[in-house]
Formats: C-alpha cells, sequence, structure tokens
C-alpha cells in the first residue's frame, strides 16, 4: 500500500504534513514515526488523525533491547520533538549518577532477564528445563556435559535440549549423547519445543537459558517461564526448583 493510500486507510482528512512525513519527507526517523501512529490508528479502528499541542513519552524504563533499538533507530534518523515534550521516570537519575550504587549495565542485564521470566519468584513446580534454541551447537553441549558431571536431572522434572540431526551425530561420536542421556536430557532434533507440542506438562513452571524461547513460549503453547543462565538451568532441572544465582548476573 502505497503512503497516501495507507494513511487514507485510517484517516479520513489527512494534512498534507502527514502525508509528506509518511512519504518520507522530513527524514527517516520522521517517516518511521508517522508508520507507528498510522499502524496503531488503523488497528484501534481512528477514523482520523488529531493534532496535538505537547506529548509524555513513556516507556523511559528498560524493559528489554527492543525499545532501546527503538529509541537508537529514531536517534540515527535525526529524531527530535516539535512540541513541549515530557519523559517518564527513568532507572537512572542523571543529574547524580554517582548516587547510583549498582553497575548500569549488570542492571540492564538484571532487567532483560527479570522481563523474560513470567512467573512470579517461588510460584509454581518447575516441571520443565529447556536449552538450544536456536539449536545448541557441539561448544553448548559441552558446557552442558559439564555442568551435568556426575550428576542427574531431578524425576519431577524434564530437560529438553533442541539441537539439529547433524550436531547430534558429532555428539554421539563423541560419546556425549549417552552420557546426556543417562543424566537424563531428553534430546529433540531438529524442531523445538515451543513449536512442537513435545512437553508432557505445561501446567508448572518452564526453565530456559533461551531468550528466543522465553519469549515465544508462554503465546504458543501456554506455559510460564523463568529465564536464567545455562547454570542456573541445570542447577535446577537437578534440584527440582528454580535456582537463581545473582552473582552470576554480576559478573556478565
Amino acid at each position: 500500500m502505497s503512503a497516501p493510500a495507507c494513511l487514507a486507510a485510517v484517516a479520513s482528512r489527512p494534512t498534507e504534513a502527514d502525508q509528506a512525513m509518511l512519504a518520507g519527507t522530513g527524514g527517516p526517523a520522521r517517516q518511521l514515526a508517522m508508520r507507528v501512529i498510522v499502524k496503531m490508528a488503523e488497528l484501534a479502528g481512528a477514523a482520523e488523525l488529531l493534532g496535538i499541542a505537547s506529548a509524555h513519552v513513556d516507556g523511559c524504563l528498560f524493559h528489554g533491547y527492543a525499545g532501546l533499538d527503538f529509541a537508537e533507530r529514531l536517534l540515527r534518523g535525526g529524531a527530535a520533538v516539535r512540541v513541549p515534550t515530557t519523559l517518564n521516570v527513568a532507572s537512572l537519575d542523571l543529574f547524580h549518577p554517582d548516587r547510583y550504587r549498582g553497575d548500569p549495565e549488570t542492571a540492564m542485564i538484571r532487567a532483560a532477564r527479570d522481563a523474560l521470566t513470567t512467573t512470579e519468584e517461588g510460584r509454581g513446580r518447575l516441571v520443565g528445563v529447556n536449552v538450544g534454541t536456536p539449536h545448541f551447537s557441539v561448544e553448548e553441549f559441552g558446557e552442558l556435559v559439564v555442568l551435568l558431571a556426575g550428576r542427574r536431572i531431578h524425576p519431577e522434572v524434564e530437560l529438553y535440549a533442541n539441537t539439529s540431526r547433524h550436531t547430534l551425530a558429532r555428539i554421539e561420536a563423541r560419546g556425549w549423547l549417552a552420557e546426556l542421556e543417562a543424566a537424563g536430557v531428553r534430546l529433540v532434533v531438529d524442531t523445538c519445543t515451543y513449536v512442537t507440542p513435545i512437553l508432557r506438562n505445561t501446567t508448572g513452571v518452564v526453565m530456559t537459558s533461551s531468550a528466543k524461547w522465553a519469549w515465544y513460549a508462554p503465546g504458543n503453547i501456554g506455559v510460564r517461564v523463568a529465564f536464567g543462565s545455562l547454570r542456573e538451568c541445570v542447577d535446577s532441572a537437578v534440584e527440582g526448583r528454580v535456582v537463581r544465582d545473582d552473582a552470576l548476573w554480576s559478573q556478565l
């Protein structure tokens, strides 16, 4: 759909300025902002767009890298406000950054971890652990072998590792497949547990070291997710409960 036609689909009286921004006049940042507004209006069934005299921007807290990427894309495109604009609260006091008692990067990483967790701490029984989304590599299987050395998966927890048939052949040749299966690891080949109905129990909490799995699984298969590192996932699978080690996240 062309820019004017797209705008006309939601605004019965588009202004020339609206059409120009959507067509790219004024730069890529204005065009992107206008595209977002038009799409939201279309989804909401709005009959027209209204002019504004001021704006308030929410979403200043870090809730994942997607929001940060969006803001940085606007900045690269030369974005600048055209009406008086206020901001919501942020994660840091930029006037007194020395008063912050944590590491900003660590705080962002922990915030991303918490955003990908859809279950409250201590709520719900751990029923499964999923690793390997994207598919586990030979190197990642090597880490898993080390973390599981001399240990077994808890009898009430299923640990699935997704991988490709080519990687499966390579770890089998190294003797790792038998070792992992003996410890209770279940291999899923050429697919993934958030795509195909494989998990036997989806009523409890499933832990994962994959941000992709944590993002898609709640909507695809209706599970509650706890996101953590590979070490935390293995410890949780062995102990039969969600295990957190905040020291790991301060070292990243």
